[in-house]
């Protein structure tokens, strides 16, 4: 939205193009590199990618994950999906014990 009304008010002031696109840019690489928002549903996990398209994997169809302690994240792997829960998202250890919990499954020694 700030990218929004700046590159706007840039161009009410008659700035150059190339300097309307600079906050563009800054916006579109934040943008990208923000973590999706990972959600438990009552019978499955939920990642949207950065385009908007929903990867689900249901609980049940989870074959298994792992923590990666070289770069801090959780790989969630099934037959339609991988989630990845990387270590810029809050609290791993406490979506490593929600996974554990709804799938009634133990992937880590928590």
């Amino acid at each position: 939205m700030l990218g929004v009304a700046l590159v706007l008010g840039l161009l009410n002031e008659g700035d150059p193009v190339r300097m309307q696109t600079i906050p563009t840019l800054l916006f579109v690489l934040v943008w990208y590199a923000w973590p999706r928002a990972i959600r438990f549903t009552a019978d499955a996990i939920v990642q949207r990618d950065h385009f908007g398209r929903v990867k689900k994997l249901a609980y049940k169809d989870i074959d298994g994950a792992e923590f990666s302690p070289s770069d801090g994240s959780t790989v969630v792997v099934g037959p339609s999906a991988v989630i990845k829960h990387s270590r810029v998202h809050s609290d791993s250890g406490f979506f490593q014990a929600l996974l554990e919990e709804r799938t009634g499954r133990e992937f880590f020694d928590l």
